[in-house]
């Protein structure tokens, strides 16, 4: 006989589809890469190279391209946007530098 706690209301209970429905909202979504024609075509051709070293530099740090680019459309990373806000703007060398800086020119860590 299953125990009553009048603290914990009776709709609080969870059904197995209510778990299903919950896992569903849990699961990742697939991340959107900036594309060519709308995102590195509208740099310059200096900033189109340096945006493509932040993107391998960061993809070697964090593991991954697709993390690379989470971390550049995220905000809370030092920048007052984003990070690829901030390379669209003109201030890729910027980023370049910031992320040197933090993890040296030959990162050791890999």
């Amino acid at each position: 006989m299953p125990l009553h706690d009048p603290q914990i209301p009776p709709d609080a209970i969870t059904t197995p589809t209510a778990v299903a429905e919950a896992t569903e909202d849990c699961k990742p979504r697939e991340i959107s890469k900036p594309s060519k024609s709308s995102f590195v075509l509208s740099l310059s051709d200096q900033d189109e190279l340096i945006y493509k070293k932040v993107l391998d530099l960061l993809a070697e740090h964090l593991g991954s391209k697709d993390a690379a680019i989470s971390w550049l459309k995220s905000s809370g990373t030092g920048y007052p946007g984003t990070a690829l806000e901030a390379i669209q703007q003109g201030h890729a060398n910027l980023v370049l530098v910031d992320l040197e800086t933090q993890w040296g020119l030959g990162p050791s860590y890999a």
